[in-house]
């Protein structure tokens, strides 16, 4: 399953900030350099959706906000309760 992402980086906390434009918003504390707030955006997602931190990638955006991440279609219920 794909899941497009717009990360907002150096906020005060790790946040979903629901969706907009049917994108789910988030986020995270790591600044924008040198792939930190990606690495952050994939642990928080791993942590708040119960998947292994190994099984989630970014297929598309990777040095944008706008970010495509594709997950095991197993845990599409869990990523749905984010939005």
């Amino acid at each position: 399953m794909r899941v497009s992402i717009k990360v907002i980086p150096a906020a005060g906390s790790n946040k979903i900030n629901g969706c907009k434009n049917g994108e789910l918003v988030v986020k995270v504390k790591a600044q924008a350099e040198k792939g930190k707030a990606n690495k952050e955006l994939l642990k928080y997602i791993s942590k708040l959706c119960g998947i292994p931190r190994s099984e989630i990638s970014i297929v598309s955006g990777s040095v944008s906000h706008h970010k495509i991440i594709e997950i095991p279609d197993e845990y599409k219920k869990n990523i749905e309760k984010l939005r």
